[in-house]
């Protein structure tokens, strides 16, 4: 299956803003080992992975998944200064070239659908919000989680993809 466009969920768009960054600087820079432990060594897996984001023309994302990689990357990565204005340079940049369509998906007009109001609930706003927009567009959902995303998504009839499964890692 080949894709244009597609919503992209908060931990693989972090993962594939992490992979851009290592792609762009020094081998030896720090953060090539977070990269490294993404992939576990397995170039096949990696070089695919990279494909399948070159093959996508089209980015669509949530502000509010888009403030939820924020609290990520500080979480995860610990950066200092002048390192995170690297990183978010470079990540711009790259979801630029991505064209990234970043849509509000209101809270109140999630809890006024039945089906999504319950969502809200067992699954929180952020991933509520990014099914909402996979079905207004009509899109499926890339996502690293396995779980409870998914299982939601899929059953709204939103194709998912779960790039490890997708890229038979």
């Amino acid at each position: 299956m080949l894709l244009n466009k597609a919503v992209i969920d908060t931990s693989a768009l972090f993962e594939i803003l992490l992979v851009n960054y290592s792609l762009k600087v020094s081998p030896k820079d720090n953060l090539c080992k977070e990269v490294d432990s993404v992939f576990n060594g397995n170039l096949r897996y990696k070089n695919n992975y990279i494909e399948f984001y070159n093959s996508l023309k089209i980015f669509y994302s949530t502000s509010q998944a888009i403030g939820e990689l924020h609290g990520l990357i500080n979480s995860r990565l610990h950066f200092k200064d002048k390192l995170y204005e690297k990183f978010w340079e470079i990540s711009i940049d790259y979801l630029k070239q991505k064209r990234l369509d970043e849509k509000l998906i209101e809270l109140l007009t999630i809890s006024e659908n039945n089906l999504t109001k319950e969502m809200i609930f067992k699954i929180g706003y952020v991933d509520t919000g990014l099914i909402e927009l996979a079905m207004k567009e009509e899109l499926c959902i890339i996502t690293k989680d396995r779980q409870t995303l998914r299982k939601y998504a899929k059953n709204m009839m939103i194709n998912v993809i779960v790039l490890s499964e997708y890229l038979n890692y």
